[in-house]
C-alpha cells in the first residue's frame, strides 16, 4: 500500500506539471507541434523534482512533499498570469507574498501529523482527467493533422509549360509581408497615411492597388496557400497544419518550374513548406519564433529568470535577431539568382506582424512591448522600419537585376480589431466593418520591361493570375472572390 501511495504522489506532481503544456497543445493543435511543449515540460518537471526532493528531506514524507510541490508548481507555472491581473503597485511584491504563503504552508505540513495521500489523489485525478478530456476533444484535429495530404499536382501547371506562347525568362521576386495593412486598413485603425512608401513605389515604376482585399479570411494559414495555388484550396477555420500542407509544391512553383525556373525561398519563421526549393538563409530562420514553448514559458517564473539573468535569450531578442537576418536575406536576394537559369524568389516575412521589436529607426524597443497592440505606435514604427528595407531592396534589385518583375503583397491587413478585441464591448464590435478593414492588403507589381497591367481592386490571388497572363501569355480567368466571411466578436484566450 505504501508503494501505491508513493506512485500516486509522484503522479500528482507529474500531471500538475503536464497539464498547462498539454492544454496549450490541445487548444492549438494546428498552430503548434507536440515537440514545442517538451522544453517547458522538461523545465517544469525538473523544478518540481528539485522542490519534491527538498520537501522530502524536510518533511520526511513523499506524499507531503508531492502535495507541496504540486501546489508550488501551480504558482510557478502561472505566476505572470496572476501578477498581470493585480494592480501595478502590488505586482512587484507578488512573488514575496507567494513565498511567504508557501513558507507558511511548508511549516504547517512539517508540524502536522496527517497523511497527504488523499489530496495527492485528488490532484492526480483532476489534472489527469482534464488532460484526458482535452485530448479527446482535440483528437479529430490531431487525426487530420497526421493523416491529411493534399493532391499537390495542379491542373493549372499542366496548362502552362515551356512551349507557352509569349513565355518570359526574366527573374521574378515575390515578397509577402505578413500583416502589412493596405491604405484603408492603416487609415481605419491608425489614421496613418503610408504615402511616403506609395510615392516611392510609384516613382520606381510599380502599379499600386489601393483597394485590394483577400476576403476569404483574416488568417495567414487560410490565405497564403490560396495565393500560392492560384485557387481557393484551404478550409477557412480549419487546422493550420492542414492548410499549410498546401504550401508544399503549390501551383505557382509548378508553373514556374515548367517554364524552367529555379525556386528560391526566404522563409522567416518557417511558415512555408521547404521541400524542393532552395532555401536562402544567412541565419537559421526556419525555426518558428512564436511557439507554444514561448507562450508557456512567458506565463511562468522561467520568463522572469530569463529576463533578469539571460536577457539575450528572451523571445523578443531571438525574434529581433532572426527578423533582421531575414531582412538582410531579402535585401540581397538578387545575389542568389541562378546565373544560367531564371529564378522565382519567394520571400515570406513575418513583419510588421507582432512581435514588436524595432522602432522606426531600427532600434530595439522594450521587451515587454513584444506583443503590445494597445500602443499603436509599435505597429506603425515597425511598419516604417520595414519600409526602409523595402526601399533598399527595390533599389538594389532594379540596379542589379534590371528587367526583373517584383510582386509585393500582404496576406491580410493590420488586425488591430482581432488582437485588441478585449478592448471592445461585444455590442460595440461592428464585425463586418472590422473584418473588411482587416482584409485590406498591400498589393503592388513592378512589371520590369513588360507593359504594366491594371491590378486595382484585385485580390492577391487574382493579381498573380494577371502576372502569369502577362508573362506567359496564358488566359487564366479572374476568380470570383469569396463573400460572407466575417470575423465575429469572441473571447480571445491562449496562443493566437
Amino acid at each position: 500500500m505504501k508503494k501505491f501511495h508513493k506512485v500516486i504522489a509522484v503522479l500528482a506532481v507529474m500531471l500538475t506539471c503536464a497539464y498547462p503544456c498539454t492544454f496549450m497543445y490541445f487548444q492549438n493543435v494546428g498552430e503548434g507541434d507536440f515537440n514545442e511543449i517538451l522544453i517547458p515540460l522538461g523545465i517544469f518537471l525538473g523544478v518540481a523534482a528539485g522542490i519534491t526532493l527538498i520537501g522530502g528531506l524536510i518533511l520526511k514524507s513523499l506524499e507531503k512533499a508531492a502535495l507541496f510541490s504540486s501546489l508550488f508548481m501551480l504558482m510557478f507555472m502561472n505566476f505572470n498570469q496572476v501578477a498581470n491581473a493585480v494592480p501595478g503597485a502590488i505586482e512587484e511584491y507578488i512573488l514575496w507574498v507567494f513565498l511567504a504563503l508557501y513558507g507558511g504552508f511548508l511549516l504547517y505540513l512539517w508540524k502536522s501529523k496527517w497523511n497527504a495521500f488523499v489530496p495527492c489523489t485528488v490532484i492526480a485525478g483532476i489534472f489527469g482527467g482534464l488532460i484526458l478530456l482535452n485530448g479527446v476533444i482535440a483528437a479529430p484535429a490531431i487525426i487530420e493533422k497526421i493523416g491529411f495530404r493534399p493532391d499537390t499536382r495542379s491542373k493549372l501547371a499542366d496548362a502552362v509549360d515551356s512551349d507557352t506562347q509569349g513565355s518570359s525568362k526574366e527573374n521574378v521576386y515575390y515578397f509577402i509581408f505578413d500583416e502589412y495593412g493596405g491604405p484603408k486598413s492603416l487609415e481605419y485603425y491608425y489614421e496613418f497615411d503610408n504615402r511616403d512608401l506609395v510615392d516611392f513605389l510609384e516613382a520606381s515604376g510599380f502599379v499600386y492597388s489601393k483597394t485590394s482585399y483577400n476576403r476569404e479570411s483574416i488568417a495567414t494559414v487560410d490565405i497564403v496557400p490560396n495565393v500560392l495555388n492560384l485557387d481557393y484550396v484551404t478550409t477557412v477555420n480549419g487546422t493550420s497544419e492542414g492548410n499549410l500542407k498546401y504550401t508544399e509544391n503549390p501551383a505557382l512553383y509548378q508553373i514556374f518550374r515548367n517554364m524552367g525556373y529555379q525556386i528560391n525561398l526566404i522563409n522567416h519563421s518557417g511558415m512555408l513548406d521547404e521541400k524542393g526549393v532552395k532555401v536562402i538563409s544567412s541565419h537559421k530562420t526556419n525555426e518558428k519564433v512564436e511557439t507554444l514553448t514561448d507562450y508557456i514559458l512567458q506565463q511562468s517564473l522561467v520568463h522572469n529568470i530569463m529576463v533578469d539573468f539571460m536577457p539575450e535569450q528572451t523571445t523578443a531578442s531571438i525574434y529581433a535577431e532572426v527578423l533582421r537576418s531575414a531582412l538582410r536575406d531579402m535585401k540581397y536576394a538578387w545575389r542568389e539568382v541562378e546565373p544560367d537559369q531564371p529564378t522565382l524568389t519567394v520571400c515570406y516575412l513575418q513583419c510588421p506582424h507582432v512581435g514588436f521589436v524595432f522602432d522606426s529607426d531600427g532600434n530595439r524597443i522594450a521587451g515587454e512591448d513584444y506583443s503590445n497592440w494597445t500602443n499603436k505606435e509599435h505597429y506603425i514604427n515597425q511598419l516604417l522600419f520595414l519600409n526602409g528595407w523595402i526601399k533598399e531592396t527595390v533599389e538594389l534589385i532594379q540596379k542589379n537585376d534590371p528587367g526583373a518583375i517584383i510582386v509585393m503583397q500582404s496576406d491580410h491587413g493590420a488586425r488591430y480589431g482581432k488582437h485588441c478585441m478585449y478592448l471592445y464591448k461585444e455590442e460595440d464590435y461592428d464585425a463586418e466593418l472590422e473584418t473588411a478593414s482587416m482584409q485590406n492588403i498591400l498589393n503592388c507589381v513592378y512589371w520590369g520591361n513588360r507593359e504594366p497591367a491594371d491590378i486595382e481592386g484585385l485580390s492577391g490571388l487574382n493579381t498573380w493570375r494577371t502576372v502569369l497572363n502577362v508573362m506567359f501569355g496564358t488566359d487564366l480567368e479572374m476568380l470570383e472572390e469569396p463573400q460572407g466571411y466575417v470575423y465575429r466578436w469572441r473571447k480571445v484566450t491562449g496562443l493566437q
